[in-house]
């Protein structure tokens, strides 16, 4: 049935223990705190899907890769466009089942070399945080979580998150050898923001 089909990707997986590992400590955090707390109850279930991976570039490299959102269709592979409308908000086109659909992001928290958070309320509505972790000098946790709001676009869609994970995992993975290839990022902003405002450029 399923679940060995789960373990089967699992065992692709085996050669890169870091990775593995990054993973189970995604899943831990799962457990322990559940994302969106007294948020949770009520409607529906909120299912955060959590992601990790270690790519060898200094944290700042890497932070510095992520603030350049046009180029995240590089290896965001659902993703077709993104164009930044302002410091604050982002401008997406994305392709899922054939279909093309445009909707704006906003940045929420924007902390260099820690994290950055987004919001969208429309059509796949959900909360994105990607957060970065020295490891060592030229090795860099990246963590990835979305929480898609129960009752959005892509929860009835979809059933749940199986349409999630696996895309958000593969995103990772194509980063990985975008960021270490060019080996120095392709541009940066290290504007910080707050609670949706700039408060520094």
């Amino acid at each position: 049935g399923k679940p060995q089909a789960e373990e089967g990707q699992d065992d692709d997986q085996q050669p890169r223990a870091e990775e593995d590992q990054g993973d189970d400590e995604a899943q831990d955090d799962e457990e322990r705190e559940p994302a969106g707390g007294p948020k949770a109850t009520g409607k529906g279930r909120r299912m955060p899907v959590q992601q990790a991976i270690d790519v060898g570039v200094p944290l700042e490299t890497a932070y510095n890769q992520f603030t350049q959102f046009e180029d995240w269709p590089e290896f965001m592979h659902r993703v077709t466009r993104v164009s930044q409308e302002d410091e604050g908000s982002l401008s997406f086109a994305t392709k899922i089942w054939g279909k093309t659909k445009e909707f704006k992001a906003d940045i929420v928290t924007q902390r260099p070399e820690e994290r950055i958070k987004w919001r969208v309320s429309e059509g796949i509505t959900h909360t994105g945080v990607v957060s970065f972790h020295e490891l060592a000098p030229r090795l860099t946790r990246i963590e990835l979580s979305l929480d898609v709001d129960p009752g959005s676009l892509i929860e009835k869609a979809a059933r749940g998150m199986r349409h999630v994970k696996p895309p958000a995992r593969a995103d990772l993975h194509r980063f990985k050898p975008f960021i270490e290839m060019q080996e120095t990022e392709t541009g940066a902003w290290r504007g910080r923001i707050e609670d949706g405002e700039v408060v520094e450029e």
